[in-house]
């Protein structure tokens, strides 16, 4: 008997940290309030210290450390979302939610974007005499040591954890680090007399958060509009696939990001005359084949044929 149209579909993971350690389940059930919590009292600092001490490019930077505030928060109510079991509405899952969370975010750092570029740009035209105080040096300092462990921490989840949202503002935590730096040669360099650096510094954040945001909004339209995964990932799924036993050639491999799950489409040839419980068990090995050597599977849906007789599943 030739079978032409079979689907295996596997239950979806029962929580993304199902394969995870204590450490990194607990690391992941925190570093979004972690992050909450130390943003937000690193704005304050920055807006207050920045006043005080008359440095706008310490001003300029509480920009990055608020929208990190923001971030993290989108963040948490993200993740309880994508959590969330299947239901009639949504039986595909919550897990998309995550590429909405980074689409929300580009465009809330777009509008403070907006207001932050006209101020610098009056504080950079209309110049100063006069050096910031000591002070925004450390606080700048203190910025960058906060920032680097920030990152590690964040970055260390949203990898385990295969998360855009999480990855995403890792990434913007990381730039806000690097632009700490730059805030603290502008510093410097002001009260060594070079009056200029200051506003400058203030100037070169706003064009690095203009590059950091394009690139957050594009990744998370191409997530919402379901592009493929890195195609070194896709082969390496094909790879899998075509060494099960039975697997006569690939014709089709599509995978797709959907926030910290990869969904695979595969449609393959079985060698051999077939009957549906052989070629049930086949592809059987070809799901637990790829999900036991590729991380964060989500869902596989595989459509097959025999050799001799090539056909495509709708």
């Amino acid at each position: 008997m030739k079978v032409t149209n079979a689907v295996i579909t596997p239950e979806k993971e029962s929580g993304s940290l199902k394969k995870l350690s204590s450490r990194c389940e607990k690391c992941a059930r925190k570093i979004g309030w972690i992050n909450l919590i130390a943003s937000a009292a690193i704005t304050i600092l920055r807006i207050v210290v920045g006043i005080l001490s008359g440095s706008a490019a310490l001003l300029t930077s509480s920009f990055y450390s608020f929208t990190n505030a923001g971030a993290a928060l989108i963040i948490i109510i993200a993740r309880k979302i994508s959590d969330m079991p299947v239901d009639k509405e949504h039986p595909f899952g919550h897990d998309k939610v995550e590429f909405i969370a980074v689409f929300f975010l580009s465009v809330l750092f777009i509008i403070g974007l907006i207001f932050l570029t006209v101020t610098t740009m009056n504080s950079f035209i209309s110049g100063t005499d006069t050096p910031p105080h000591w002070i925004a040096i450390l606080v700048a300092v203190a910025s960058i040591i906060i920032g680097r462990i920030l990152y590690a921490h964040t970055i260390c989840v949203g990898k385990n954890l295969n998360s855009p949202a999480i990855c995403a503002q890792a990434e913007h935590i990381h730039s806000d680090t690097t632009g700490n730096i730059v805030v603290l040669v502008g510093v410097i360099g002001a009260r060594l007399g070079f009056y200029f650096m200051d506003p400058l510094a203030a100037m070169v954040e706003v064009v690095h958060l203009i590059l950091l945001i394009r690139q957050m909004f594009f990744f998370s339209v191409s997530g919402l509009m379901d592009q493929t995964i890195d195609q070194n990932k896709l082969k390496e799924i094909e790879r899998y696939a075509r060494s099960v036993p039975g697997i006569h050639h690939i014709n089709r491999a599509r995978a797709r990001q959907v926030g910290q799950l990869i969904w695979v489409d595969l449609n393959v040839e079985l060698a051999g005359e077939l009957n549906i419980a052989e070629g049930n068990k086949i592809i059987e090995n070809v799901k637990k084949t790829i999900t036991s050597h590729v991380s964060h599977i989500g869902n596989i849906t595989v459509s097959f044929a025999p050799a001799d007789r090539m056909e495509y599943a709708s």
